[in-house]
């Protein structure tokens, strides 16, 4: 919590992924990963490029969420977040 604002980015979804996907527990991995997506965790834009996701790799789920997660999207919202909060609303 910044400023009083609530930070969905803080969700911590996606690190709980990744925790889990080093430990090859693929269902808790792909069941956190689903709630960071649902969260909108930033930190999925992360997810095709995340070599500690390369335990999961194969896995149909994974590639399913690799295909519906837009991470623009999530460059979008953490751009929208940073502007809210700089307080420089001058343009």
């Amino acid at each position: 919590m910044r400023c009083g604002v609530y930070d969905r980015r803080r969700s911590h979804g996606y690190q709980y992924t990744e925790i889990y996907a080093q430990w090859d527990e693929s269902k808790s991995a792909l069941e956190w990963l689903e709630k960071a997506m649902r969260l909108r965790d930033t930190e999925m834009a992360n997810l095709r490029t995340d070599p500690l996701m390369d335990p999961q790799r194969k896995e149909p789920r994974l590639q399913a969420i690799e295909r519906q997660h837009n991470p623009r999207h999530s460059l979008i919202v953490e751009k929208s977040i940073q502007w809210q909060l700089s307080g420089n609303h001058n343009a």
